[in-house]
């Protein structure tokens, strides 16, 4: 299978010779004809093979009708929007973009998450905001995610919450109060990392739990939990295999540079996370502890 079988335009095409691509990788092949058709996918692939122009791809074609070349911010409104786990990640994913959108009248920048939760992270956020030219359409507040949120209902088209939702208390509330937020047909992503799926003992526990405040759940509750709230779930799935990789890189590059980040954290700090990511490791590992991404929907 070529990429020109695949329906893209020319200025795509050309941009993808221009990377040295010639043949679709798997995740391209199965990820792009639904995309181009509009469809909700949900991909896993394995790191290198392709995954961003699984998406990207689909996503500036279905863009290209509105591109122009106006330097008016109001003539560029938001019409996608890709999340990311990392900062180092989004950079990569933006670099792409503008890679496979180079022959396109179409604009993209990156917005690093991660905002500090105080005065001084705000200002900023909203500063960086004012100089992209977006500051009439976005909008940074500190508000208490375990209490009901200060905005009316049908608020959002979407919530994504990336391995927080383990550090908030009432989780029934909490998905009432999601389910309030969002509009008719609004989706939720989530992921929760610490599913209890078999024995745990205390010691784990404390160790586990011994950098904050965390709900552990057992399997299935998630579930019947965002069911009760008047969710309809499209899918769940089992993502603790990149856990138990992440933090176990994680726990050997810090054990590579001990002497350094001793020198920083305090030889008792130092060892103490250690300890946490081992136990994230070993727990993920033997499936003891999962991680679990929900894919639901509000009805209309």
């Amino acid at each position: 299978m070529s990429f020109d079988s695949l329906g893209l335009l020319p200025e795509l095409l050309r941009a993808i010779s221009d990377q040295g691509y010639t043949e679709p990788s798997p995740i391209q092949q199965k990820a792009i004809p639904p995309v181009l058709a509009h469809q909700d996918i949900m991909g896993c692939a394995q790191t290198g093979t392709g995954k961003t122009a699984g998406f990207a791809l689909p996503i500036l074609q279905i863009l290209a009708p509105h591109q122009n070349t106006s330097p008016s911010p109001a003539r560029h409104s938001i019409r996608a929007l890709i999340l990311t786990p990392t900062r180092e990640l989004a950079a990569q994913v933006e670099e792409s973009v503008r890679n496979y959108g180079k022959y396109l009248s179409l604009r993209s920048t990156v917005v690093y998450g991660g905002v500090d939760i105080n005065p001084h992270g705000i200002e900023a956020a909203s500063a960086a905001a004012g100089r992209e030219g977006t500051a009439s359409r976005v909008s940074f507040q500190v508000v208490d995610a375990a209490a009901r949120l200060p905005f009316d209902a049908a608020s959002f088209d979407a919530i994504f919450c990336n391995d927080a939702i383990n550090h908030l208390p009432g989780r029934a509330e909490l998905f009432v109060e999601w389910h309030r937020v969002l509009k008719p047909g609004g989706r939720l992503l989530l992921t929760d990392p610490i599913v209890v799926t078999g024995p745990v003992t205390n010691e784990e526990i404390r160790v586990r739990s011994s950098i904050g405040f965390y709900l552990f759940l057992p399997a299935g509750c998630n579930e019947r939990l965002l069911e009760q709230a008047g969710f309809i779930i499209e899918q769940v799935r089992d993502v603790t295999e990149a856990e138990a990789a992440v933090s176990a890189r994680w726990r050997d590059a810090r054990a590579r540079r001990r002497e350094a980040l001793e020198a920083v954290e305090g030889r008792e700090g130092f060892d103490g996370l250690q300890r946490f990511l081992d136990a994230v490791c070993t727990l993920s590992r033997e499936r003891r502890l999962s991680r679990f991404a929900y894919l639901a929907y509000k009805p209309a």
